[in-house]
């Protein structure tokens, strides 16, 4: 039987972006090994089948010991399982994924999710991770990349210019994140963060849109949900306090929280392909978000919601005031231009194609 292995840093890259592909995977036959660190849908995966390794990742740390015993957990792991394939995810699974997988001669496909903050911080660490990344990626047979930015990225700084495919990100399950009922707009009209409470997700931009737009609209709710950092908790919870948000913390299933909003509201600096915005689309919401790459992909401008200028907090109040002062049936028109569009761009069902396509090219090799 063959072993495919997928390698991320986390339970949400693994279990929530790539759950289609596992199952398309145990169907064909193929033993699925799967290593991220421990998170409760780590046992769901194993009830399905999975075999499953807990592999701790300082996700955003530049401790090189830490990263050397990554590497050594991932050769470790790849030489005591000899899978016939290794997919990786995000940039530490993909960096010492990759190189533990070329130590092991097996043969390893990454998918580059987005180029993370290490990219777009500092000349120095930029150029280091360049460097590793053209190390570490000399052998593989082909690269996955979510957004077009991000593949002119690698070829521009000379780090991969071998096979490569560009899929649309993680796509989405349309079945899962059905089109909802657009909820009424009164008493309240809902917008929506969805994401990590930090500053690369635009997060002081949109505190600074609500405090301006609450002074002229008593209308307006501000929804926030995700891991919320210890910089933001002093600031969330005062402005909470004086109800100018509601924070739902740590969401499992964010369908409930997408069904009640009226708009989803993302000014990240940069993403690879953001699944929160396809998920809400899905649904049939309206978006706003920065236009910056794995933003601008997913919104056709005025159609179905409006592009800002990202780190610009008068830009995206500007387009979340035109956006209350619509009427219904424009919002709701919208929502459903959103689902429409990723119906036809974003279906996951494609991506897995491609995935699983790969797998066979390989095996026939």
């Amino acid at each position: 039987m063959k072993k495919v292995m997928l390698i991320g840093n986390s339970e949400i890259v693994i279990y929530n972006f790539r759950l289609e592909f596992i199952e398309a995977l145990i169907k064909q036959g193929y033993e699925v090994y799967l290593a991220f660190p421990y998170g409760t849908r780590a046992d769901e995966l194993i009830k399905m089948g999975c075999r499953y390794y807990d592999i701790s990742i300082d996700r955003h740390g530049k401790n090189v010991l830490k990263d050397l015993k990554l590497l050594n957990q991932y050769h470790k792991l790849i030489k005591k399982i000899l899978p016939d394939i290794v997919f990786t995810f995000t940039i530490k699974p993909t960096i010492y994924g990759a190189i533990a997988c070329r130590q092991c001669h097996i043969p390893c496909i990454p998918t580059i999710t987005g180029l993370g903050s290490s990219l777009n911080n500092g000349v120095l660490l930029s150029k280091l991770i360049s460097k590793l990344y053209r190390f570490s990626l000399k052998k593989v047979p082909l690269i996955f990349f979510q957004n077009k930015e991000n593949q002119k990225y690698f070829w521009r700084q000379n780090i991969w210019r071998g096979n490569s495919q560009r899929v649309m990100g993680s796509g989405v399950n349309l079945e899962k994140f059905p089109l909802y009922d657009f909820p009424p707009i009164s008493p309240k009209i809902h917008f929506l963060f969805i994401g990590r409470i930090m500053r690369e997700k635009g997060i002081n931009e949109l505190l600074d849109a609500i405090k301006i737009l609450r002074s002229r609209y008593s209308n307006i709710e501000l929804h926030l949900c995700g891991f919320l950092e210890e910089d933001y908790a002093n600031q969330i919870k005062k402005m909470e306090r004086d109800r100018m948000l509601i924070y739902h913390g740590m969401v499992d299933d964010i369908r409930y929280l997408i069904k009640q909003a009226h708009c989803i509201v993302l000014p990240s600096y940069h993403e690879g392909m953001s699944n929160a915005l396809l998920e809400a689309a899905s649904c049939g919401r309206p978006l706003i978000a920065s236009d910056v790459p794995g933003c601008k992909e997913i919104i056709i401008e005025s159609e179905n919601g409006f592009l800002v200028s990202p780190a610009d907090s008068i830009s995206l109040k500007k387009a979340m005031e035109k956006f209350i002062l619509l009427d219904y049936g424009s919002m709701k028109a919208m929502g459903i231009n959103s689902r429409h569009f990723v119906e036809k761009h974003f279906d996951r069902k494609d991506i897995v194609s491609a995935y699983m396509k790969q797998i066979k090219l390989l095996n026939e090799e």
